[in-house]
C-alpha cells in the first residue's frame, strides 16, 4: 500500500486535528493502545517535523501532509511549506501547498556545516571576502563581496525581501 492510498476518511477515523493549534490527537485505540485516545499524536523527527504512525508498519506520515488531507480530502500535489519556517507548527494558517522552489525560498537558517553560519553567505577563498548570493527562479545571483559576514548577510536579506515578496524576514 502506497502512502497516497490512505484516504482522508482513514485519517479522520484515526485522528482528530485542531486547525487552530495544529495538533493531532488520537481518536480511537491504535492497535492495543487504548490509553492513547485523546493524547497528542506524533513525534519530532531529526529534521524538525512531526511524524505520525498508526497507518501500517511502514507508514510514518508527516503531520503537515496529514493536515492537508484532513482539511482538503486529498493528498497535496506538491510540497507543504510552513510559512514561519517552523516544521512543528502545523496550524492550518501556517501551511501552504507549493513546490520545492517555494520551500527553499522560505529557508530561514543556514545549512549545517556552513562556514559563515548565516543563510546566503559563504567564504570566497580567493578574494578573502564573504560572498552574499541568492537563487531565484532557477538562477543564482551574486549580490556582492564583503569584509564582514554580517554585512553580507544584511545584503542577502535585503535582496531576499525584494525577490521573495511573500517572505517576512
Amino acid at each position: 500500500m502506497a502512502i497516497t492510498d490512505i484516504t482522508a476518511e482513514e485519517v479522520r477515523a484515526r485522528l482528530d486535528y485542531d486547525p487552530e493549534t495544529g495538533v493531532f490527537t488520537w481518536k480511537g485505540p491504535i492497535w492495543k493502545h487504548s490509553h492513547l485516545v485523546g493524547q497528542p499524536a506524533g513525534t519530532k523527527t531529526k529534521h524538525g517535523y512531526i511524524q505520525i504512525g498508526g497507518f501500517g508498519r511502514k507508514h510514518r506520515l508527516l503531520a503537515h501532509r496529514l493536515a492537508f488531507i484532513w482539511m482538503n480530502g486529498e493528498w497535496p500535489k506538491g510540497v507543504i511549506d510552513h510559512r514561519d519556517g517552523d516544521g512543528c507548527n502545523n496550524r492550518w494558517g501556517n501551511l501552504r501547498e507549493g513546490d520545492t522552489a517555494l520551500n527553499a525560498q522560505n529557508r530561514q537558517r543556514a545549512v549545517a556545516g556552513s562556514v559563515s553560519g548565516l543563510l546566503g553567505v559563504s567564504w570566497h577563498q580567493t578574494t578573502g571576502k564573504w560572498v552574499a548570493a541568492i537563487k531565484h527562479a532557477g538562477t543564482s545571483y551574486t549580490i556582492g563581496k564583503y569584509d564582514d559576514k554580517h554585512e553580507a548577510h544584511a545584503a542577502y536579506l535585503q535582496r531576499k525581501r525584494e525577490l521573495h515578496a511573500f517572505n517576512t524576514l
